[in-house]
């Protein structure tokens, strides 16, 4: 992962309210802590709060059917070449949810069907088969579809966009995405076109060439920060990384994201920025990105070189001044901390940084 993929993100999430793309160790306990950092975002945004609560029930759903998916599929291979993934974001006047697993090529029919059969019926067909399904606890001739995809279609009130793209010889990946309109002025059409399920597919295969576990795009608050840490932790103790110091490496995290809360410009009363993290080996890549003003860069890039100057020299310990809050970072960093800055307009630019622990 470089500095580029940074800046790729952004770039493409740039009108996006806020945004969480996550790959990794999926569990419930790991979903209470992805709605809590959900909720804290949507909370900052007054036309969203009316669509919270089932904005978060979709998100459940959504996270909870990869869960049962993998419990379902027993398939060895598919667990060790973990290719789950999830993303929740806000674009325009819709908030989108895509989620990605493998699934055995001999169970794709069936769940096509399914899908295409909640495709197909309006509200009131959904009303009566979901009245069904909770009575008997079965399917019958009403339909084949599972309880999951037709509360989602009820709830979302909007069809469900899938597509399978082989992997292996046994095996495919299967995306779905779950559309949720935040004003009723937006047609069917226009949300579908607004972020279509090949940008997910396309997220998706950017973050596995490049090992990326989790992107995080939004308004760095002090309220967001503990979810996100929680988040990592939960997952370097589950993959038993015993190659970092995990409170050390929470520490690094920390600093480097109060370092987007601090020092970022503000824009329309918000400090948005971007955080990046990477796995390769016995490694890990931390990338942030935020906007900086413009005044700020000369300072911020002597402090810079210096550090990396003396960080090869093995003498971090000279530096007086810690601007910025860099020098424990830099002490941590096993390679010398790379940066850029991309000029956005004559006012501000972008700043990348990169730390390897």
């Amino acid at each position: 992962m470089d500095l580029n993929t940074t800046y790729w993100f952004f770039n493409k999430l740039m009108n996006d309210n806020l945004c969480l793309l996550y790959r990794g160790f999926f569990s419930d306990e790991i979903l209470r802590k992805v709605m809590d950092l959900t909720e804290i975002n949507i909370d900052g945004y007054d036309e969203f709060r009316k669509k919270k609560k089932r904005m978060l029930f979709l998100m459940a759903e959504g996270f909870q059917n990869i869960i049962k998916h993998g419990e379902k599929t027993g398939n060895e291979k598919a667990k060790e070449e973990n290719q789950d993934f999830f993303l929740m974001l806000n674009r325009g006047n819709a908030f989108f949810i895509s989620t990605v697993n493998l699934i055995e090529n001999k169970n794709i029919e069936a769940l096509q069907k399914q899908i295409d059969e909640v495709n197909s019926l309006d509200e009131q067909s959904l009303k009566e088969l979901h009245s069904y399904v909770m009575k008997h606890g079965s399917i019958s001739d009403k339909g084949g579809a599972g309880l999951g995809l037709i509360t989602i279609a009820r709830k979302s009130n909007q069809k469900l966009h899938y597509l399978f793209e082989k992997y292996k010889e046994d095996l495919s990946l299967y995306y779905s995405q779950i559309l949720l309109k935040t004003s009723e002025e937006i047609s069917e059409e226009e949300i579908g076109n607004l972020f279509p399920i090949t940008e997910s597919v396309s997220f998706h295969k950017k973050m596995t060439s490049e090992n990326i576990c989790m992107i995080h795009k939004g308004d760095f608050s002090k309220d967001s920060l503990l979810p996100k840490l929680e988040i990592i932790d939960k997952n370097l103790k589950v993959t038993n990384s015993e190659s970092i110091e995990i409170e050390e490496f929470n520490s690094i995290l920390l600093k480097l994201m109060e370092n987007i809360n601090k020092h970022g410009l503000e824009i329309n009363e918000k400090k948005e920025g971007i955080f990046l993290l990477a796995k390769k080996d016995s490694q890990f890549m931390i990338n942030t990105g935020n906007f900086i003003a413009k005044d700020e860069i000369e300072v911020f890039e002597k402090h810079l070189i210096e550090l990396n100057k003396l960080k090869q020299e093995e003498n971090l310990s000279e530096i007086k001044e810690n601007i910025f809050d860099l020098n424990e970072i830099a002490q941590a960093s096993k390679t010398p901390l790379e940066y850029s800055f991309e000029k956005i307009d004559e006012e501000k630019f972008f700043f990348s940084l990169s730390v390897t622990v």
